[in-house]
């Protein structure tokens, strides 16, 4: 079984390295920037997956207020990224049931946002995400999915 830590400030660059793999043609993307991720680490929500000593994996979550879609606190998935030599390997499955049982003590929602290019919603939904409308950064359509409790979106 892999262990799941919070990430310390010497795993800024590796996990840096891994949400570079998430890069996407859109302008304004952030989720790779030392910026985004140190924060994320200085405040404690930044987790990464360490099967061999090494960072194979990497989840930010972040913290939400209330807004026009749900009207109350809660969680999403900011960024998850598994090395590629890795997946398939049940990684990115067991940052996804982290962040759940993370919400589920908090009792709050929980959020993850998905460009469409990324094609992961089968993969969310399998761990119990239901799928709300879908959105746009900067032009670029992603995918809003949710799981939790509270009421629909």
């Amino acid at each position: 079984m892999y262990a799941i830590e919070t990430a310390d400030l010497i795993d800024l660059p590796t996990v840096k390295r891994l949400n570079a793999f998430l890069k996407i043609d859109v302008e304004g993307f952030y989720w790779d920037t030392a910026p985004y991720i140190e924060t994320a680490i200085r405040e404690g929500r930044c987790f990464v997956i360490r099967p061999d000593r090494a960072i194979r994996g990497c989840m930010i979550i972040e913290k939400r207020p209330p807004d026009k879609n749900f009207g109350k606190d809660h969680l999403a998935i900011g960024s998850l990224s598994v090395h590629p030599d890795f997946r398939n390997g049940n990684m990115g499955a067991l940052l996804v049931g982290f962040a759940k049982a993370m919400a589920r003590e908090e009792k709050k929602r929980l959020y993850v946002e998905s460009f469409y290019e990324f094609r992961k919603t089968a993969f969310y939904k399998a761990r119990g995400f239901t799928e709300t409308t879908s959105k746009a950064y900067n032009g670029k359509p992603y995918h809003v999915l949710y799981v939790g409790p509270g009421e629909s979106p």
